[in-house]
This record gives C-alpha cells, structure tokens and sequence, in this order.
C-alpha cells in the first residue's frame, strides 16, 4: 500500500509537472512580449538625430559664426523641414537672428535673416530628416510663438 501511494504520489507529480511547464512557459513569452512592446512605445519619438544647435545663448541680431554653431544628436520630434541639418551649417555662417536663442536650442530657417523656410517658398525642403514626425503640441506652441515674434518685428 505505501508503494502504491508512492507511486500514485510520483504519477501525480509527473502530470503536474508536464501541465505547469507548458503554461509557465506560455506565461513568460506573453511578458517578455508585453515588455518589448512597452520598450518600443517609450522609445518611440526618441530616435536620435543630428542637428544644428546653439553652442551658447544668442541675442537677436547677433551675427551667427562657427563658434556660435555646434552638431549635437537631439530626438528626432525635434527636427522638422526648417531644421537646420549639419550639411546646412555653412549656409548660417554670417546670417544675422532674428530671435533669442537659447544653448542648446535647435536652429530653424526661420531664426534667421535671409533664410526663409522651403515651404514659405513653395519648394521641396533641400535636406529633409530622413523621417519627419508630427510636433508636440508643446512645440507647436513654441514654435507658434516664435512666428508671431518674427511677424511684429517684421512689422516694426
């Protein structure tokens, strides 16, 4: 009688053993899957890109120069067709602001005198992002707010 409930113990043990298995392993590849999911969704927007920026604080009507002008990887959310790329940066040597910039700001076409953004024009951007995404309404505001500073200077 005890080896037959030894038997009937190890039997047992055996069948649950051979249905945990399949659904822990179930288990682990629906997470592990659920985590990738939510590593792209963080990730997503924060692909980095090279841009044109600020190396220090600049005053409007300032005279942009190498010094002035550093490449710095920033999140492609930030780049639009205005964005100045590296291969535009000689283009703003010597080009005069039209608004504060800030270090570290991105530089747009549009910051600058003489400089006018290829859809003002009407033409094809030069050097688009290799991929262009929609703004955050954060900065679509900013950038709202830096026209409307650009159109009562023009105004003056």
């Amino acid at each position: 009688m005890k080896e037959q409930s030894k038997r009937g113990f190890r039997e047992g043990l055996l069948w649950g053993a051979a249905l945990a298995l399949p659904f822990a392993l179930i288990t682990a590849l629906l997470g592990y899957g659920y985590i990738g999911l939510k590593k792209t969704a963080v990730r997503r927007g924060w692909n980095l890109v090279e841009a044109v920026v600020a190396s220090r604080t600049l005053a409007p009507g300032e005279t942009l120069s190498v010094e002035d002008l550093e490449v710095r990887s920033v999140a492609d959310l930030m780049v639009t067709a205005d964005t100045i790329l590296p291969a535009q940066l000689n283009a703003s040597i010597g080009r005069r602001l039209r608004v504060p910039l800030a270090a570290g700001q991105v530089l747009h076409r549009d910051f600058m005198e003489g400089m006018t953004s290829d859809a003002e024009q009407g033409e094809a951007p030069a050097c688009p992002p290799a991929e262009t995404k929609p703004l955050s309404a954060e900065a679509s505001k900013n950038i709202l707010s830096i026209k409307r500073a650009l159109a009562q200077e023009a105004s003056r």
